[in-house]
This record gives C-alpha cells, sequence and structure tokens, in this order.
C-alpha cells in the first residue's frame, strides 16, 4: 500500500521524448536544489532515447522521516517535460531502498501520465558535491 501525503511535494520531468512501460535501472545523482524551497534533486538518466527524470522532493521532517523508514513517497503533482516549456502532468511514486544523503542513494521509481502509461525502474544515484552547509539564498 502507497503512502499518500500531501506533507511535501515532489515535481517529475523528463526530457526529449515520451518515456516507454519497459522497466529499467537508471543511474544519475541527487543534489539539493532552491526552487524555493529546499529540494532534494534527484537526476536520473539512462532512459530509452536519452531521456532524462528529475525528482523534485520537498526537504522537510516528513521526506525525511518516510525515506528513513523505506516508506514509499507518493504524489499527484508530478510533470514529465518534453522541453523545459512543454510539461505533462503525472502520478508518481519514489521508494529509496539504500539511503546515505553524503553518498549515495537507490530505489525504485513509477511514473503514470494521464493517458494511462507508465514506466516503472530502478535508480541509483550519487550525491554531488555541493558546499555545506547548503543554504537557499
Amino acid at each position: 500500500m502507497l503512502a499518500q501525503t500531501k506533507q511535501f511535494g515532489m515535481y517529475v520531468g523528463a526530457l526529449l521524448t515520451p518515456p516507454c512501460a519497459a522497466a529499467q535501472r537508471v543511474r544519475g545523482s541527487m543534489e539539493f536544489d532552491c526552487h524555493p524551497p529546499l529540494f532534494l534533486k534527484l537526476n536520473l538518466k539512462g532512459l530509452p532515447n536519452d531521456e532524462m527524470l528529475f525528482l523534485y522532493i520537498l526537504w522537510g521532517g516528513s521526506a525525511r522521516e518516510n525515506i528513513e523508514r523505506k516508506e514509499p513517497l507518493s504524489e499527484e503533482g508530478g510533470q514529465w517535460c518534453k522541453t523545459p516549456n512543454q510539461c505533462e502532468p503525472l502520478k508518481y511514486t519514489v521508494e529509496f531502498t539504500k539511503f546515505n544523503l553524503d553518498k549515495k542513494a537507490s530505489g525504485t521509481y513509477t511514473v503514470e501520465f494521464k493517458d494511462g502509461r507508465k514506466q516503472s525502474g530502478a535508480f541509483s544515484v550519487v550525491r554531488k558535491k555541493q558546499p555545506k552547509p547548503f543554504l537557499c539564498e
């Protein structure tokens, strides 16, 4: 059963062409990003047709607690972007199986588009070097 919460948000986007339904492992990086507010951004590469998937997790108490408990993060407000200005809303779920904020993380993701298409897969990310402490200005 997936945990639904509105205490944090996550936005998902992919560039270039629509994702296919096949499950796959993708690699990438994670970093803090200021929209504002502060987000943990996962940059996933290696999707078909050179697509990219960006997951923005609103960084706060609820998100961190769910990650530490290895509970899924699920939301309705994601986006798939064919270009930066052409986006399609979607539902998504991310579940971390391993998570070390300073080094690396891995888990699974599922995105569901309005037309019913789905893409699922596994991911592995490494932490990008950033100043400590990371501050949003």
